[in-house]
């Protein structure tokens, strides 16, 4: 579609350097298919149209399975299923060879959450709440009305009440690629670090019993519930405690993971934790000590349909 830009009095309708002024646009529609080098191939066909500037969608790195790229998951990285940088300056020199503008269109309060973890911001924000340095990034009510949503982000993603969620073992813990995360379905949500020694010191007394209390790897594991147990609290905002908080957490997981690595018997731990909070279907009372997991999280799973009270 060419839409024709009447050109204010005075304007040059011919193509020029300097503040630009598109006479005619064509918008092209960025998708899987249809990237940035497939839009340079079509640039010497709009030009013999009359074009003067490709009007595009988004061009930033989406939500993975975007169709229109309005869900931008990180506006700082062209996106690398439409051609990342490479294809991008392909683009632009296309454009540039004939002298043609270009018009990006993106909306800068736009930003694709519905998979946390292909969005960094938003998967801090969830681990961290608070304390997290892109809080300020998004609009959230940290202080709404009813007292057990203080201080924490309501998600309404889940698709019956969360009692019958999970207890149905729909959700589940797990520990992958060295982090601890909650896993509903396709979607993915991180754990506050702060919140994993209430997980990992279950049965303490009898991983201890396997250990020499001497042994340097017990020492170590210890040594990090300590330093998680200290980290900052999700309701922090100072900034001195937030670069705190990013950095210990980091440190900490990585101590974890070289741990886990190096001992099996705190890998075997490690997973024992994991299966006993996630309890088992049918048996109510085996989930609560997930359940007081999830109550010390930044955020609140919710059934969809409260979204809509």
């Amino acid at each position: 579609m060419t839409v024709t830009v009447p050109v204010p009095p005075g304007a040059h309708a011919s193509r020029h350097p300097g503040a630009r002024i598109p006479v005619s646009t064509y918008r092209v529609q960025f998708r899987q298919d249809f990237g940035f080098a497939e839009a340079a191939r079509l640039v010497p066909y709009l030009d013999r149209l009359g074009v003067t500037d490709v009007y595009t969608s988004p061009c930033f790195r989406a939500n993975p399975q975007s169709q229109h790229g309005y869900d931008i998951t990180n506006p700082g990285e062209l996106s690398p299923s439409l051609g990342g940088e490479l294809g991008w300056r392909e683009l632009v020199r296309a454009l540039a060879r004939l002298d043609m503008g270009l018009v990006l269109d993106f909306v800068p309060n736009h930003m694709g959450v519905d998979e946390p973890q292909a969005n960094r911001w938003w998967w801090d924000v969830l681990e961290n709440g608070r304390c997290s340095p892109y809080a300020h990034f998004f609009d959230i009510d940290w202080d709404p009305v009813k007292p057990e949503l203080q201080g924490k982000l309501l998600l309404p993603v889940l698709g019956d009440q969360y009692g019958r969620v999970l207890e149905r073992g729909e959700l589940q813990l797990e520990y992958v690629d060295a982090g601890f995360h909650l896993r509903y379905y396709q979607r993915t949500f991180p754990v506050n670090p702060r919140s994993l020694p209430s997980l990992l010191r279950h049965e303490i007394e009898a991983l201890q019993a396997r250990f020499d209390h001497a042994d340097s790897d017990l020492r170590e594991f210890l040594s990090i519930l300590t330093e998680l147990g200290n980290l900052p609290s999700v309701r922090e905002t100072d900034p001195v405690c937030v670069a705190e908080r990013q950095r210990e957490k980091e440190v900490a997981r990585d101590r974890l993971d070289r741990l886990a690595q190096h001992s099996w018997r705190i890998r075997e731990h490690i997973e024992a934790c994991v299966r006993f909070f996630n309890g088992q279907a049918g048996q109510p009372d085996t989930f609560r000590p997930l359940h007081e997991l999830l109550e010390r999280q930044a955020y609140r799973l919710a059934y969809w349909r409260t979204a809509f009270h």
